[in-house]
């Protein structure tokens, strides 16, 4: 499990570091007319990576954690994933082109990007994740950002490129998917075949409840950022993304451990139920001490911080930073509470009820929040939320646990 979870952690850095070193190239490149233009398909694409993934990052997972040992299982899950996302896919093709008509920009960029996504939606990484393979999973994705960077700065060399920065990872992410699900298929001896219509429904059923969660999670996590750019000034959304960016590289620490520990939770609960328990308790106790001590460091030195990241321009972030420190403890304790208790124990369908509430509830005090106090009042917007999503999911777990 260490080892599984160091090369996720490695993953997890790579993937901030590779499109983040990549960033001034194509600012400078492409100038602010073509970058906006980039920017804007990467913000549609975040939405249908969303779609087509479709819940499979954590349902495969589970599942594959829990039947790795049955081949025939795997084979029906894998083919499952493959013919479910495909559809997805398809329909998301038409969105993406809907999204490049109504903004007036590339169909060949939109196109390309889409390319891209479905080859990484296509991805076994759910696979890789739930058989502990986070080396496997690394070497993958890793060469796909590599190559997809380097064909990047090869091929564009102006702004009249712009087609060849979606291109470069598009091809990328086709050859290393096409790779990466021949391995699974030989490796663990998985047959590709179209899975009995019952199974399909069972799966597509189980894996929706956690789309929809996601979905939800999605738009609260980007709430008070929405809700400042239409409530309140640029400069005050400015202000409030400084502080955001420190606040969401310290939660995605976190990530790349949930990731290690998930496929070990899923047994569990399959096998020991009362060990389930204890298990998530202490990960639950661990993870909150933690990220106390991280939070109190971020409290302590925000200022120091701010303008160390951002310059004295965002002092101001500085205060913004004190109010969010201790979010992501709470996010912390949401994900264990979540992904490594109700989820093993077959009440996912409960967590859409939670982030959509929750959800609703935050669009209603952003306006208040966000309109009024600025980048403060959305500081306190995401510590509001939560310590709100942290608080229903671990009452939501004492009920389950006390009925079980």
């Amino acid at each position: 499990m260490f080892k599984n979870g160091l090369s996720l952690a490695a993953l997890q850095i790579f993937s901030y570091a590779v499109p983040f070193l990549l960033l001034p190239y194509l600012s400078r490149t492409l100038g602010v007319a073509g970058f906006g233009e980039v920017a804007l398909v990467w913000a549609i694409g975040a939405y249908i990576q969303i779609f087509a993934d479709f819940g499979f990052y954590v349902y495969g997972a589970k599942e594959a954690a829990v039947h790795r040992d049955d081949n025939a299982e795997l084979s029906r899950l894998w083919s499952s994933a493959l013919l479910i996302k495909s559809v997805l896919l398809a329909i998301s093709f038409l969105m993406m082109l809907l999204a490049a008509f109504l903004s007036g920009s590339s169909i060949s960029l939109f196109a390309f990007m889409w390319v891209a996504l479905a080859a990484q939606a296509l991805a076994p990484s759910w696979f890789f994740q739930g058989l502990e393979k986070g080396f496997l999973l690394l070497v993958f994705a890793l060469s796909a950002q590599v190559a997809g960077a380097v064909l990047t700065v090869f091929t564009v060399k102006s702004p009249d490129d712009l087609v060849f920065v979606a291109a470069s990872q598009a091809f990328a992410w086709v050859a290393v998917s096409f790779l990466a699900n021949i391995f699974v298929a030989k490796k663990y001896s998985l047959i590709l075949s179209i899975p009995r219509p019952e199974y399909l429904k069972k799966t597509v059923s189980e894996a929706y409840h956690l789309f929809a969660a996601n979905v939800a999670i999605s738009f609260y996590v980007n709430l008070p950022s929405l809700a400042l750019g239409v409530f309140s000034t640029k400069n005050e959304l400015a202000v409030f993304t400084a502080a955001q960016k420190i606040v969401f590289a310290l939660q995605g620490l976190f990530t790349p451990v949930s990731s290690a520990v998930f496929p070990r939770s899923s047994r569990l609960a399959k096998e020991n139920g009362v060990g389930h328990t204890s298990f998530v308790a202490r990960f639950w106790l661990l993870s909150i001490a933690c990220f106390f001590v991280f939070g109190s460091f971020l409290f302590m030195f925000s200022d120091e911080i701010v303008s160390l990241a951002f310059g004295a321009e965002f002092s101001k972030s500085g205060e913004i930073l004190k109010i969010m420190a201790f979010g992501p403890m709470f996010v912390a304790a949401s994900i264990v509470a979540s992904n490594h208790y109700v989820i093993p124990i077959g009440k996912a369908p409960k967590l859409k009820k939670i982030y959509i509430s929750v959800a609703i509830a935050g669009s209603v005090a952003s306006v208040f929040l966000c309109g009024f106090f600025g980048a403060v009042g959305g500081a306190y917007l995401y510590l509001a939320v939560e310590v709100a999503v942290c608080g229903w999911l671990g009452f939501a777990a004492l009920s389950m646990r006390q009925k079980t």
